[in-house]
């Protein structure tokens, strides 16, 4: 009997969760136990289209033997969400279908499907279908600013707090997300497990001429509070009149953080060139990364920066640390100091790069291909 297993996420373009579940889908393909018994992988997609990529760039990544992709919003096959049919009720009907054995969702709206879909199967055909969720957040964080106190916020609260203790493992990225869901959602402790994130690091990297001051890559939404970024370019302009910044990605904020920047005579200091995916050429193009977030999990860029040699500089957010080691990999400070922080490292090549080779040392040691393994270990 084929042993299924599904992923469950929005969509496959740019961002951490997606290279997480490709990296994942690759592992699988070599593990021996499924090479011998014989399985199949399902990934249950909610857009076929990320922002403003025409598809999903990691598409080619998992095509193969093996894998099938399915979409419930599409321009190429059926269009489930013009039939008004929620997206719940595609993952319960893929369920029935293909009977998986593990499933494994990405964030709260696909773990609360993963997790109704794992209690009907046992109405069903009385199977038992194994639910790992991948949270890669912090959850009280993340529900406020996304809805503040009305009733979503309220309706979220309740099923993390009441569906997710049917899941068999909830994986986070950082101890300050496992105490955030312990204390604030009463999960049970025994059932979180912190797998730090990895990064799967090419050995060739080559450094470029440096064309960028400071760099950020990743979604361009409200948690990213981008227009801290564009404040502190424009302060560090006084001091610094040829400083140059890049932004890297897309999302909800793209128009308002681009009028921003208008609106503050930026436009010849900040680029933003919008999804890519010739990513590395920015990394190894730039002098620092700056996070200016409000909360994060883990940030994947984060590691991704520092893999290829670049010190970050964050503005403080709770579990911030777990990230960066201040004062060597980077700093974690708040919004006042990352001026002077950002040009200690920039007028300092020797401590930049000094910080940069211990923050690409440091990711080899504690974010490689362990993680991953790891990770695929909670899967199966």
């Amino acid at each position: 009997m084929t042993d299924t297993i599904f992923f469950i996420f929005h969509d496959l373009g740019i961002g951490g969760v997606q290279r997480k579940i490709v990296d994942s889908i690759r592992l699988l393909r070599k593990d021996p136990y499924f090479s011998k018994k014989g399985f199949k992988i399902i990934v249950l997609l909610e857009d076929e289209k990320a922002y403003d990529l025409e598809e999903d760039i990691f598409l080619e990544d998992i095509e193969g033997p093996k894998c099938e992709v399915y979409y419930y919003r599409s321009k190429k096959d059926i269009d489930f969400s013009t039939f008004h049919i929620p997206f719940t009720v595609f993952v319960l009907w893929k369920i029935l279908i293909f009977k998986p054995s593990r499933v494994v969702a990405f964030m709260e709206p696909y773990a609360a499907s993963a997790i109704i879909g794992k209690l009907v199967s046992k109405i069903f055909w009385r199977g038992y279908t194994k639910v790992i969720i991948s949270f890669d957040n912090v959850a009280t964080s993340l529900l406020k600013l996304e809805y503040g106190r009305n009733w979503r916020y309220f309706y979220w609260t309740f099923l993390i707090k009441n569906l997710f203790r049917f899941a068999d493992r909830v994986i986070v990225p950082s101890d300050f997300s496992k105490s955030d869901l312990v204390n604030n959602f009463r999960l049970p402790n025994e059932k979180i497990v912190v797998n730090k994130n990895w990064v799967l690091i090419p050995k060739k990297m080559e450094r470029r001429f440096l064309k960028y001051d400071l760099l950020y890559v990743g979604r361009v939404d409200r948690v990213k509070n981008l227009k801290l970024f564009v404040d502190t370019v424009r302060e560090l302009r006084g001091r610094v009149p040829n400083i140059r910044g890049c932004i890297v990605g897309w999302g909800d904020e793209m128009e308002n953080i681009l009028h921003y920047i208008n609106s503050k005579k930026m436009g010849g200091n900040i680029e933003m060139v919008g999804s890519r995916r010739d990513v590395g050429f920015y990394y190894s193009s730039s002098k620092i990364f700056l996070i200016t977030s409000d909360f994060e999990g883990l940030p994947i860029v984060g590691l991704e920066a520092m893999s290829w040699g670049l010190p970050v500089v964050s503005k403080d957010y709770p579990g911030a640390g777990e990230l960066i080691k201040d004062a060597k990999s980077g700093y974690v400070c708040n919004k006042k100091q990352l001026t002077e922080r950002i040009l200690k490292l920039l007028h300092d090549t020797a401590k930049r790069e000094a910080m940069g080779k211990y923050a690409r040392d440091y990711v080899r040691k504690n974010h490689g291909a362990k993680s991953l393994r790891d990770f695929v270990k909670e899967i199966i």
